[in-house]
């Protein structure tokens, strides 16, 4: 209770026990001396409380303050900046997020040798950055244009925001296929799905030409050569 309440420095709490022992017999009748019988210890907690005025009247003081500790100089991070950067701290924890039970878990970690595990975090760490410019880009477009687009929220379809995560900007490319099949021609593939207009506005968003999307190729049979297409405002081969 005293850790719940978070008041265990504030009350100082002792405990007595005492033992007695007493005799017990055994079934029931009258006490004899050939009646079998055993002998029970009786524990008796007292408990006595009491408050520690030193340490409440420090709370006292310290109530409704905020104390931040910095191994920064005052040259290099004086008290106006040091407190937005702690205010900002959420971002970075956004980032650890995702490595622990986010889109980037680095746990379960199957790798044991060292070089191994620097490796895995170094490609990590890459793609945290590359959803964190991504959603940065994405957030600053749409303030900057005050445009809260819908179909962003999963599981309600019609609520708009102007803060759409990284993760949920690219669950909307998440139903296109590439189809690939078999001909006399050889092996072809073509994008199944066009873009919706959603995914168009967060490519326009995000800078993103819609014609990495447009995509075709035709490999032909071994022997010939291969053509790839790729469409774009020139038209690229």
């Amino acid at each position: 209770m005293l850790r719940r309440h978070q008041v265990t420095p504030f009350i100082e709490i002792r405990v007595e026990e005492t033992v007695t022992s007493k005799k017990r017999y055994i079934g029931p009748g009258r006490p004899g001396p050939n009646r079998p019988w055993r002998m029970e210890e009786v524990r008796r907690a007292h408990l006595t409380y009491g408050r520690r005025p030193e340490a409440i009247e420090e709370a006292l003081c310290l109530a409704g303050w905020r104390i931040h500790v910095t191994n920064a100089s005052r040259q290099v991070l004086p008290l106006g900046e040091a407190i937005p950067h702690y205010r900002g701290m959420w971002r970075n924890e956004r980032g650890y997020h995702r490595f622990k039970k986010g889109s980037l878990p680095a746990l379960p970690l199957f790798v044991r040798l060292p070089e191994r595990i620097i490796g895995l975090m170094l490609l990590l760490m890459i793609a945290l950055q590359a959803l964190t410019l991504l959603e940065f880009v994405a957030r600053q477009a749409l303030a900057e244009q005050g445009e809260e687009p819908a179909g962003l929220v999963p599981g309600n379809p019609k609520m708009k925001t102007a803060r759409p995560s990284a993760e949920r900007l690219l669950a909307r490319f998440d139903n296109l296929h590439l189809l690939v099949e078999r001909t006399e021609e050889g092996l072809k593939g073509e994008l199944v799905e066009p873009l919706t207009p959603l995914q168009r506005r967060i490519l326009a968003l995000l800078g993103v030409p819609e014609h990495v999307y447009d995509l075709s190729f035709l490999r032909p049979p071994p022997g010939n050569s291969y053509t790839c297409h790729n469409i774009s405002e020139k038209g690229v081969k």
